[in-house]
């Protein structure tokens, strides 16, 4: 990522924080809120120094919030067919905590987004159907 050190600097400490508060809460829509903040920080620096990579990040993100929101919701609603996996979200602050190391070292965070997006994918109907196949982990 080309950023400034300003603003890598924002992103890392953000990302850092909502981790940090999504570890310490056991509810989901508490960790899904906290989420959130991750996705929010990259487009808001996105507006000040565009990066093609921060922007694909963003994107991933956004989306893997938009799939585990949608499922929570339909949970609420009463479909109780594709439940949330216990270790979705632990697994997620896991690949943010590598993103961040990635941030630092100026190398890329694919791996760990594609990580976050298994994870989201996994709480729609094709995704969970492949997770309990186990085909989603193979890759």
């Amino acid at each position: 990522m080309k950023l400034s050190a300003n603003m890598k600097k924002q992103l890392v400490e953000e990302i850092v924080f909502a981790t940090d508060q999504m570890k310490k809460t056991e509810f989901v829509d508490q960790k899904l809120y906290l989420f959130s903040a991750v996705w929010g920080i990259a487009q808001r620096i996105i507006n000040f120094e565009y990066d093609p990579e921060l922007t694909f990040a963003y994107q991933v993100l956004k989306m893997a919030h938009d799939q585990i929101s949608a499922r929570i919701n339909a949970i609420k609603a009463g479909d109780k067919l594709i439940p949330i996996a216990e270790d979705m979200f632990p697994q997620i602050e896991t690949a943010l905590e590598e993103m961040v190391k990635k941030i630092e070292k100026n190398s890329n965070i694919y791996a760990e987004l594609q990580k976050v997006l298994n994870l989201s994918y996994s709480t729609t109907g094709n995704g969970y159907y492949l997770s309990l196949k186990q085909a989603i982990w193979q890759r």
